[in-house]
């Protein structure tokens, strides 16, 4: 009896530890992430020469997804030792052992290939003698080389979690392999089974022989109760520590996780910033080019016309009043450049119309050719010098002017004096 319980205690603890194995592709993935994190802190921390850091995170651009091929093309021809190295530590994925747990193959990799004095990773031992943990960042080699080794490790038991990728078909195929190979695991057990009902099913003779006498009773029972409590304990300690790394993966993952979904939040609002601020000087930008492009487009106007002009601003013209002319869009504090003026009008050229009260008022409104090109930037061609009645519509048909605006001629520009009152309508 007691040989018969010392056998399924043995089951469950053989069958408590017998898998977990780290799959071969994601090995040497992680094989690839020891390699870039080396080749960088190397050019980083290690090398001489200027600049090479930044032209291999230029050529490379895989620090998320390295690989061996990309990493060796991306080191400058120059740095011959960090080529050696990358090299080297690539040849560590033959060193793949399918008996490996997870956390065997992390202490292998971070630990062991620099401390075991072997051939194989001589160059990798002396980049790590050399690395000076107080320059810079290169105190995070190790701490960078871990987090990235055991995220790309997987064991081909572990259970799918979110945003996890399918594996392909070869890992299907050594799972099926795995199951072929459980299955004659289960049929040991049932031949073991077996046997041990034929035990049970032994003669009667046989059974008295091994029937303990009545003084042998109570030790018998204490001897089976004790055995029993010992292997209830022994299977709830296996659960339980499976149990707890289990849940341990899956805090780490999903730490891991929430850590990448900040750091793309951050990037995200420092993006946002820098494009709002581009979109500002863009259009900043567009209304001097529209400045100068009046102001060229005056210079070509005909002598008559100049001559307008100068008696606009001396106040010299007995007939200035009901005079016409037109003005661009406005500035960003609703004046408009005089020197932009123009006779006559000009598609492109001109957004507002003006006729003169005086020698220095004038009355505007927007010119109703000029409607849709408005509508496409109203903040820089209607807000600044229009109150609307109605909310905002970028398919109006037409602009409305319930009140015309006003403007006072002060030291070259027209400057604000009254919004025009205007009316959105379909």
């Amino acid at each position: 009896m007691k040989k018969q319980i010392l056998l399924i205690v043995t089951v469950v603890i053989f069958y408590g530890y017998s898998d977990g194995q780290v799959t071969k592709k994601s090995y040497e993935k992680a094989v690839d992430h020891l390699n870039y994190q080396s080749v960088y802190y190397y050019l980083s921390c290690v090398s001489e020469t200027d600049n090479v850091t930044k032209e291999f995170e230029k050529e490379c651009k895989c620090e998320d997804d390295p690989s061996y091929d990309k990493i060796n093309s991306s080191i400058p021809k120059i740095e011959t030792s960090a080529i050696s190295l990358s090299g080297e530590i690539d040849r560590l994925k033959n060193k793949y052992n399918n008996k490996l747990n997870k956390d065997e193959v992390i202490k292998f990799l971070t630990i062991d290939v620099f401390n075991k004095s072997d051939k194989p990773t001589e160059q990798l031992r002396k980049f790590k003698t050399k690395l000076d943990p107080e320059k810079g960042d290169c105190g995070k080699y190790e701490e960078k080389v871990k987090e990235k080794v055991e995220d790309a490790l997987i064991e081909d038991t572990e259970e799918a979690t979110p945003g996890k990728i399918k594996q392909p078909d070869s890992t299907i195929n050594s799972i099926k392999n795995e199951i072929a190979a459980l299955d004659g695991k289960i049929k040991q057990l049932d031949s073991t089974i077996n046997s041990i009902k034929n035990k049970i099913a032994a003669p009667d003779e046989e059974i008295k022989k091994l029937k303990p006498s009545d003084e042998d009773k109570p030790n018998n029972l204490f001897s089976f109760l004790a055995l029993s409590a010992l292997l209830l304990s022994i299977i709830g300690l296996v659960l339980t520590f499976r149990r707890r790394n289990h849940y341990k993966k899956l805090r780490d993952k999903f730490n891991n996780f929430g850590r990448r979904l900040k750091e793309n939040d951050n990037r995200n609002i420092s993006n946002t910033a820098k494009t709002n601020k581009l979109h500002n000087e863009i259009r900043d930008l567009e209304s001097k080019v529209d400045d100068l492009n009046n102001q060229i487009q005056g210079l070509k106007e005909s002598p008559q016309k100049e001559t307008n002009h100068f008696s606009w601003q001396i106040g010299e013209q007995a007939n200035s009043k009901n005079e016409t002319f037109f003005l661009p869009n406005p500035n960003e504090d609703g004046s408009f450049n005089e020197s932009s003026a123009l006779s006559v009008y000009k598609d492109g050229k001109s957004f507002y119309k003006f006729e003169r009260t005086g020698n220095n008022n004038a009355e505007f409104q927007i010119d109703e050719r000029s409607i849709k090109r408005a509508l496409n930037a109203p903040d820089r061609t209607i807000h600044p010098v229009c109150d609307a009645k109605n909310a905002f519509n970028p398919t109006a048909r037409t602009i409305t002017t319930i009140e015309m605006g006003k403007a006072e001629l002060q030291n070259g520009k027209w400057t604000l004096i009254s919004k025009a009152v205007i009316k959105y309508e379909d």
